[in-house]
This record gives C-alpha cells, sequence and structure tokens, in this order.
C-alpha cells in the first residue's frame, strides 16, 4: 500500500474518531435528551367540533393515538402544533370526523434527531356508537376504550402498540411493525390482525366469519366462541387457544408449541418435525383442524 494511501485512512480514521467523541460529548451535555437538540417548541391547541358525524378518520399522526368518551357530550381533540407539525380537524359533506396532521419539516429534520415534547393526540368522542373509525399513526400507541362500539375499525402503526378494548359488530383490522396487539372488545364479523414482532392476544371474539391472526416474533393467545374459519400463523412464537367452534381452523408455527381445545367430533391433523403431537380424532390426509410445527409441541384435547 502506498504511502500516501496510509496517510489518507489515518486522517480518515482520526476524523471519524473525532466525529464520534463530539458527539458523545455533546449528548452528555444534554443528559442524552434528543429533544434538547430540536429548535421546535409546540403549543397545545383544542379543536371543539359542532357538527355532527358518524365515522372517525385518524391519519398521519406522529404520536400516541388515545381515544375517550366525553363527559360533556362535546366532541373535543387535544393535540400539540408548531409551526412546522400542525393538525387539521373537521366534519366533511359526508359526515366524517377528519383529524390529519401536516408537516412540513424539510427531511433533514426527520432523521431521529428533532423529538416533539408532547407525543399524544387526544380526542374525545360525544356518542357510544359509530359507524366507523380507521386510525393510522407512524410512531405512537392506539388506544381504544371499552364502552365504543363500532361497524368497522381499521388500526394501523409502524412503530406502536394497539390495545382495542371497544366492541366491532361486523369488521376489525389491526396491523403494526413493532407492537403488540391487544383486543379485549367484543369483536364479530370479519377479524385481521398482524405484527411482525409481538403478540396478539384477543380475549372477547363473539361470532367471527373468519379471523386471521399473523406474527413474525411473539405468541399467539385467543380465547373465543365462534370463528367460523381461523387461520394463526407464526415463525417464532407458540400459539395457545381455547375452546373454539369453527368449522375450519389452520395453525401454523416454525418455532414453538401449540396447544388448546376442540369441539368434540372434529378431524384433525398435526404435524411436528422435531416434538410430539397429541390429537384427538386423527385423520390421515386432512382434516377440519390443520396443525404445524417444526420445532414444538402440539397438544390438543377435545370437550
Amino acid at each position: 500500500m502506498k504511502k500516501s494511501t496510509k496517510i489518507s485512512l489515518l486522517v480518515s480514521l482520526i476524523l471519524v474518531i473525532s466525529g464520534a467523541v463530539i458527539i458523545f460529548i455533546s449528548l452528555l451535555g444534554v443528559g442524552f435528551d434528543m429533544r434538547k437538540f430540536s429548535n421546535m417548541t409546540f403549543e397545545k391547541k383544542v379543536f371543539d367540533i359542532t357538527d355532527s358525524f358518524f365515522d372517525v378518520h385518524i391519519t398521519e399522526i406522529y404520536d400516541d393515538i388515545e381515544i375517550y368518551l366525553s363527559d360533556d357530550k362535546n366532541c373535543k381533540i387535544i393535540c400539540y402544533d408548531s409551526d412546522k407539525i400542525y393538525h387539521d380537524c373537521n366534519v366533511n359533506n359526508d359526515e366524517q370526523l377528519m383529524i390529519f396532521c401536516h408537516d412540513d419539516r424539510p427531511w433533514y429534520e426527520k432523521i431521529g434527531f428533532f423529538y416533539k415534547e408532547i407525543e399524544k393526540i387526544q380526542i374525545y368522542l360525544p356518542k357510544n356508537s359509530y359507524k366507523g373509525l380507521y386510525a393510522y399513526s407512524t410512531n405512537g400507541d392506539i388506544n381504544v376504550p371499552k364502552g365504543f362500539t363500532f361497524d368497522g375499525a381499521h388500526l394501523s402503526v409502524v412503530n406502536g402498540k394497539i390495545n382495542m378494548d371497544a366492541n366491532a359488530k361486523q369488521s376489525f383490522s389491526a396491523e403494526t411493525t413493532n407492537g403488540d396487539i391487544a383486543l379485549n372488545g367484543e369483536l364479530n364479523g370479519q377479524i385481521h390482525a398482524l405484527t411482525t414482532n409481538g403478540k396478539i392476544t384477543a380475549k372477547n371474539i363473539k361470532n367471527a366469519d373468519w379471523a386471521d391472526f399473523t406474527t413474525t416474533n411473539g405468541n399467539i393467545e385467543l380465547d373465543g366462541n365462534v370463528i367460523k374459519q381461523f387461520e394463526a400463523q407464526s415463525v417464532n412464537g407458540s400459539i395457545k387457544f381455547g375452546v373454539v367452534i369453527s368449522d375450519r381452523i389452520h395453525m401454523n408455527t416454525v418455532n414453538g408449541s401449540i396447544t388448546g381445545t376442540v369441539p368434540a367430533n372434529k378431524s384433525c391433523m398435526g404435524k411436528s418435525t422435531n416434538g410430539t403431537v397429541n390429537i384427538p380424532n386423527r385423520a390421515k390426509d386432512s382434516g377440519d383442524f390443520y396443525f404445524k410445527t417444526v420445532n414444538g409441541n402440539i397438544d390438543i384435547k377435545e370437550k
């Protein structure tokens, strides 16, 4: 290697190390509070909605979405705005409550060094029942408490948890990349839950036409009553379910066990590459209920 090349590499290495030291000293000076690097200030803003609406649409939110039942039967949205990040809240001609966040920051302020002091939006709804709920957040949890009933609900997060304690009469879906999904409300119709890194729990499914639950890294736990068609898949996680009245069940995991209870007189088929299989009414080639795992046990009881 030429001497000039060695000198260039050495200088580059010194500059990299110097930059890392400067960054560390800067972070140490602010107690590793990244928000102190932001030059934005946020002020509390309250939207009072007087028009009636039947649907709720919450889109392009960057914070936690928290929904409450209003004490005074009035609709109110509390958020925190700056000159670059601000919200619009209104009721459109289709009687839909629209909540939208505008982000006018340049690209370099979106790479992780600029943080909001307040990281939630609070939505107070005046009624218990609505046709639909659509909520999307980039970085934040979504919490929908009990006391509400929606015909259909769709909740989506990039990085955050989803907690659904409200009821859905006809359809429900929840999707997140990094976070758990907890479904405690009464769910009916068509049900979908998907997460990459997180567990899925559903405790109150009453009457579903079909339901599918998928996670890459996490367990799946289900307490249900009637699910006509049910699929559950996990790569790294176990699947556990209570008594489910169903016409068809298909469960598959790579690294994890499958345990649950099925009604009597249902033909079952189970396969495990490295584990034991204990199922009732074993079918040779096919079955109403199918269970498969690579590294794990299968233990299905009959009731």
